[in-house]
């Protein structure tokens, strides 16, 4: 591993780290598949992480779901997102290391950079509005969950 290629990782850890104890985005959330009451055990061998944000405007909503601690190393995992009524999910994609990222947008420049198409009023564009977000390994079990609070702007 390169010394650039391990600086970011120990930065993806030591920002993972941060926002499970909630310092740097107070709208995320991040739970393991194996710890409360509203997560799914996973048989993939480990307590995945998950970070959800999203963020909500006039003829827009975004959201991210970021994977971390996932087994196996390198394996196929996809996302699924929940918003009221609404449900999205993401294709499987080989994780790099333990980590997956996953988007979802409705603004068509971030559509055609990858991310996974949602309409604009997937998120309700009012206070209080959540998404929650899963990792699924691939034989479709919840590895981790996390809902978060959306920013409206």
């Amino acid at each position: 591993m390169t010394t650039a290629r391990l600086g970011l990782a120990s930065l993806a850890m030591l920002t993972s780290l941060a926002c499970a104890a909630g310092a740097t985005d107070p709208t995320a959330t991040t739970s393991g598949a194996n710890g409360g009451a509203n997560e799914n055990p996973g048989t993939s061998g480990g307590a995945g992480l998950a970070r959800v944000r999203c963020e909500v405007r006039s003829g827009r909503s975004k959201v991210s779901v970021d994977g971390n601690n996932l087994r196996p190393l390198g394996g196929s995992f996809s996302a699924r997102i929940a918003a009221g009524g609404n449900v999205a999910t993401a294709p499987a994609q080989n994780a790099v290391g333990d980590e997956a990222e996953f988007d979802f947008d409705s603004a068509p420049d971030d559509i055609a950079a990858g991310a996974v198409a949602i309409p604009a009023n997937f998120i309700a564009r009012a206070a209080g509005s959540t998404v929650t977000g899963e990792i699924l390994d691939a034989a479709g079990t919840i590895v981790a969950t996390a809902t978060g609070a959306c920013r409206v702007r």
